[in-house]
């Protein structure tokens, strides 16, 4: 009798502990309501490596059997490299199907704030995704004279326009200022259109209701909201800054005074230069505030967050000339003789 018990305690034991490899190999459902994960194998990376650091952000329970599975399987020498999206609580086989199909793997692009399409152009060419001119073809090529369209009774409709935030962008301008800086996560194969399309919903998603309405109380359009805080990006670092000068370039806007900002003709040059040269002051172009008042032709680069809400949400001052010195703090000045004093003083 003890034999039988002996054998039977065995049976269930083996029976149980294979019911439980079976689950957890094929059947363990993922955490209810958990984030997805951003999971990132790179180059070179060993199994071991890998299966600890799975373990470390929480997407593996059982080492062991996944590393038997894998071997087993001979999946060790399919793993792919790049980012993939993970659900806590899969199965082991989904886990190895995950890391191990080329088609789950994902890119991760970074866009900077301040950055313009030239910039997303070099960036996109550089890690060798696309052409910066299939960017440019899709969403506008930058600092483009558009004067000569303006004429024209029509314009050539392009495929984004029926994007709520795009009815007041006039036809002749580009994406420029509406590509929104941040960190995406891209399937390996997107399409430049999907890319730019995950960006502008980021961009309306950013532009909450409450910036939409403020916007409208102030009776003006998302399109000068976008190219005013286009300006803010290029020429200051710090929020406060940046609505001060909000203030500023609103007031000059207000009286027809010229805005004289560098940063617009560093979008013509392509430049990136704290000071330009007297003959830089007149080139020829709708976007040089030097040679025209008023805001240039559109916006200079793609702007963030904080830069969009200082355009919105200004802070009232008395001055009307600004400067950053060498010391990279922003100067002030009430009048131009004290704009040419600031000048003197911190840019020499």
């Amino acid at each position: 009798m003890k034999k039988i018990y002996f054998f039977s305690a065995i049976v269930i034991l083996l029976a149980v502990v294979s019911g439980y490899i079976f689950y957890r190999l094929y059947f363990v459902s993922p955490v209810e309501n958990a984030p997805i994960v951003q999971f990132e194998i790179t180059e070179g990376q060993s199994l071991p490596i890998i299966i600890k650091n799975l373990q470390m952000q929480k997407l593996l329970v059982n080492p062991r059997l996944f590393k038997w599975y894998f071997i087993k399987n001979g999946l060790d020498k399919k793993i792919q490299t790049g980012i993939f999206e993970i659900q806590p609580g899969l199965s082991v086989k989904k886990l190895a199907g995950i890391i191990t199909n080329p088609e789950t793997v994902e890119i991760k692009l970074t866009f900077l704030e301040g950055w313009n399409l030239r910039d997303y152009g070099h960036y996109l060419e550089g890690l060798g995704l696309f052409q910066a001119e299939e960017l440019h073809e899709l969403v506008g090529f930058p600092a483009v004279d558009f004067r000569q369209l303006l004429n024209q009774p029509t314009f050539v409709k392009k495929p984004f326009d029926n994007i709520d935030f795009l009815q007041n962008k006039p036809q002749y301008a580009t994406l420029e200022g509406y590509l929104f800086p941040d960190t995406y996560f891209f399937k390996k194969h997107a399409t430049i259109k999907q890319i730019v399309e995950k960006m502008l919903e980021n961009f309306g998603q950013k532009l909450s209701t409450e910036l939409r309405t403020e916007i409208k109380r102030q009776k003006k359009d998302i399109f000068e909201i976008v190219t005013v805080a286009s300006l803010l990006e290029a020429e200051a670092r710090e929020e406060k800054d940046r609505r001060m000068i909000a203030d500023i370039i609103w007031r000059r806007l207000d009286l027809g005074m010229p805005l004289q900002l560098d940063s617009t003709v560093n979008y013509v040059t392509g430049g990136k230069k704290p000071a330009i040269s007297s003959a830089e002051q007149l080139i020829d172009s709708p976007y040089n505030t030097y040679k025209y008042a008023g805001l240039p032709l559109g916006p200079i680069n793609n702007p963030g967050l904080e830069s969009i809400r200082a355009a919105i949400y200004p802070e009232k001052n008395d001055y009307w000339y600004f400067l950053s010195g060498q010391d990279g703090i922003m100067r002030y000045a009430k009048n131009l003789s004290g704009h040419n004093e600031n000048k003197n003083k911190y840019l020499k």
